[in-house]
């Protein structure tokens, strides 16, 4: 990209949640572009990080970063500590919920979260993932 092109930044919280083992580590990695793990370990508290993808709108050619914090916090640690999913939630603008399709159990965990992470009040887009 030009250096002297002028791109507005649109900024995201994105929260990903979802049992033990399903992924979200690896997912953020992978969105990240970070090497992935190689072995399973559970999130020992709240880990964030960020990425910037740069877009150009097809109609009018402008161009945007977006600017994604990604949160992901270990299940235990959530149990444990009761700000960490208020701290998880609060200014997001996505859930991702996760689920592995080899744990059919992750699946149906999935509405166990919903209440807890719903209210119809907000404008929070809720999107379920399978890893």
């Amino acid at each position: 990209m030009p250096p002297n092109l002028k791109a507005d930044t649109v900024r995201y919280k994105v929260f990903i949640s979802g049992k033990s083992g399903v992924g979200k580590t690896a997912l953020a990695a992978r969105l990240t572009g970070l090497e992935i793990p190689n072995v399973h370990y559970e999130t020992t508290g709240m880990e964030t990080s960020v990425v910037f993808w740069p877009v150009k709108l097809r109609e009018s050619g402008r161009v945007l970063f977006f600017h994604f914090q990604l949160w992901d916090c270990g299940e235990n640690v959530m149990c444990r500590f009761d700000h960490m999913l208020p701290s998880c939630e609060e200014q997001a603008d996505a859930i991702l919920l996760l689920f592995s399709f080899t744990d059919h159990g992750s699946f149906e965990d999935i509405s166990n979260q919903m209440p807890r992470l719903t209210d119809p009040s907000d404008r929070v887009v809720r999107l379920v993932v399978g890893t």
